[in-house]
């Protein structure tokens, strides 16, 4: 079989809950593409690449039920981040870890309190766009922990990079805490909280820092699946499929159904903990919806995977298999 056959089997396998996107999905493609422009975060010539990851449906996928204005922060934010992770986050081999961490730093400080870097570029335009238009929705509070969770995506990327550098392998272990940063889930996550009457207590959000990491965790095991001949092209070693075919000696084959049934373990405890949190007296009702929200993030992601040109030829493979 093909590696694009061994992604089409895997997803097969994978459990996942249907999910019905916003139907503001196509105006927040719009408007997107218009901030992202605006922004210089993209130019003419390089607007059809952000048109076929498609952010606005990603976000309508993985915010459905919140309104146009939430889901609209939520594409600009994805869109940050994949464009960012491309241009800075993955590093180079002629980048050296000190101008990346100052980089990072920069960011972070702007996100705490305001102040722009020198010379400010376009990620930090955008991430100022951003700050001022979260905030009007937010508190200061939720922005010092929104801060903490960019910070963590910052940390997941200089974690990755000896990894990159050496093109060695990391252990699954090591593999699975450092994806629960460098996946960039963390951030989106807490955009969730903005559909609520309003952001939940430190507290509250310290009692999630579970779920959410295993949510996170499940986003990068179906972004690794679908993105594996890309990375194996790039000789990436960060990818879980590659990873349990150097911790098992696995074949390709082999590691693709080792990676579906890691999903669907991962799936089933994140729902056990979930149903466990929801059901618990002592729960609020706002953390139910945010534990709520959480799942439909994950199963949201997954749904839109299926549909985004990124994975055009995979998608269209997927597609003929379903009509038969």
């Amino acid at each position: 079989m093909s590696v694009r056959q061994l992604v089409v089997a895997s997803y097969a396998r994978m459990r996942r809950d249907e999910v019905e996107p916003s139907p503001f999905d196509g105006e927040v493609e719009r408007r997107n593409h218009t901030w992202a422009l605006r922004l210089g975060l993209i130019d003419y010539k390089s607007s059809s690449r952000l048109a076929r990851i498609g952010c606005g449906s990603f976000a309508a996928h993985t915010y459905p039920a919140a309104p146009i204005e939430v889901i609209e922060l939520g594409a600009n934010l994805i869109t940050w981040l994949f464009l960012f992770d491309d241009a800075y986050g993955e590093g180079g081999a002629d980048v050296e870890e000190s101008a990346m961490r100052a980089r990072f730093d920069r960011l972070e400080r702007l996100l705490r309190d305001g102040t722009m870097p020198p010379a400010p570029g376009p990620f930090a335009r955008a991430l100022a766009d951003l700050r001022a238009r979260l905030l009007a929705r937010a508190t200061d509070a939720w922005m010092q922990r929104f801060a903490d969770s960019m910070a963590r995506y910052f940390d997941g990327c200089l974690l990755e990079l000896p990894y990159r550098r050496e093109r060695r392998l990391p252990t699954r272990s090591e593999y699975r805490a450092l994806r629960r940063w460098s996946v960039g889930g963390l951030p989106v996550f807490d955009l969730v909280e903005l559909t609520l009457p309003a952001p939940l207590p430190d507290a509250s959000a310290r009692q999630l820092a579970e779920l959410r990491g295993r949510a996170a965790e499940l986003c990068a095991w179906v972004n690794d699946i679908f993105s594996f001949d890309k990375e194996a092209g790039d000789d990436d070693p960060l990818n879980l499929v590659a990873v349990l075919m150097g911790e098992g000696k696995l074949s390709v084959r082999r590691a693709f159904d080792a990676a579906a049934s890691v999903y669907n373990d991962d799936l089933a405890a994140f729902t056990a903990l979930h149903d466990r949190f929801v059901a618990r007296a002592d729960t609020s009702a706002d953390e139910r919806a945010y534990a709520r929200g959480l799942a439909a993030w994950v199963h949201g992601n997954h749904a839109w995977t299926q549909t985004s040109q990124r994975y055009a030829e995979l998608n269209r493979m997927l597609a003929d298999g379903e009509k038969r």
